[in-house]
């Protein structure tokens, strides 16, 4: 080879060298490693909508109701409601919330209920779900009371 072609050589290799440190981010450079394409999937490039908190339940208003009692609005009060919420008893099934319920604001809600007059007595969890089925329970918040006899 000529002295004339190595000098073109090298001037070319010398401006590849150039270009390369001049394009090739830092956390590259003295890396053998080619640098990977984003994964559109990954962590850091996708945002996962967090997942609210759930509804804490502080105080039901009555907190005592009688076996056959119809119609009895419930004040609950708490953090963290959202509309759309429902409210159920713990799995019971002598109470029945026939209306739908009244989202207040965040920390109170409303809702009217209906107990069977067999209901059993005792205490009730309370369970607040919010809509993306996060719930909160309120262990024994509401008493069953025996029913109210007739009067003479």
């Amino acid at each position: 080879m000529t002295i004339i072609k190595l000098k073109s050589i090298l001037k070319m290799l010398a401006g590849i060298i150039i270009f390369a440190a001049i394009c090739v981010p830092e956390t590259q450079k003295g890396s053998n490693q080619t640098p990977k394409p984003a994964n559109p999937a990954s962590p850091a490039t996708t945002r996962e909508k967090p997942r609210p908190p759930a509804p804490v339940l502080l105080r039901v208003t009555p907190n005592r109701v009688a076996a056959g009692a119809k119609a009895i609005e419930l004040k609950i009060e708490g953090r963290n409601f959202a509309p759309g919420a429902q409210v159920t008893f713990g799995g019971s099934q002598d109470i029945f919330t026939p209306d739908p319920v009244v989202f207040v604001n965040a920390t109170e809600i409303h809702v009217s209920i209906d107990v069977l007059p067999t209901a059993l007595t005792g205490g009730r969890d309370v369970i607040i779900r919010n809509p993306g089925n996060v719930k909160g329970t309120g262990k024994r918040m509401i008493n069953i009371l025996p029913a109210k006899g007739p009067s003479h």
